[in-house]
């Protein structure tokens, strides 16, 4: 993967192919997802690593009087658009009152991001 001018990265359709084996598919309508439901969703199951992580997980949130967590993905106008190919991760983040699994900004801020090494 290459960033291009700064703004998106790039894939080549073997990278393309890659990332989607390994992959889930969010739909354009993902309500949030309740944190005591974490383990029964595929979504945070995919995001967290299994089910009993992702239970755990949603049981933290719990405790914290976090109730759910919406999840916000690139925009359909934007994949729509005629490009190339692009891939972006999600990351979870914020414990400030919400918690959220964000893949539509290209920067991390101060957050973390699952996998990275």
């Amino acid at each position: 993967m290459k960033p291009k001018e700064g703004k998106e990265f790039y894939v080549s359709e073997e990278d393309l192919d890659k990332a989607l084996h390994n992959s889930i598919e969010i739909p354009y309508d993902q309500k949030p997802i309740p944190s005591n439901r974490f383990g029964e969703d595929p979504i945070t199951v995919f995001a967290v690593g299994d089910e009993k992580k992702a239970q755990d997980y949603g049981a933290f949130l719990k405790d914290a009087k976090i109730n759910e967590m919406p999840i916000y993905i690139v925009g359909k106008n934007h994949v729509d658009k005629p490009t190339l190919p692009f891939a972006r991760k999600l990351w979870l983040r914020s414990l400030d009152g919400r918690s959220e699994l964000d893949g539509d900004n290209r920067n991390l801020h101060n957050d973390r991001s699952r996998g990275v090494k």
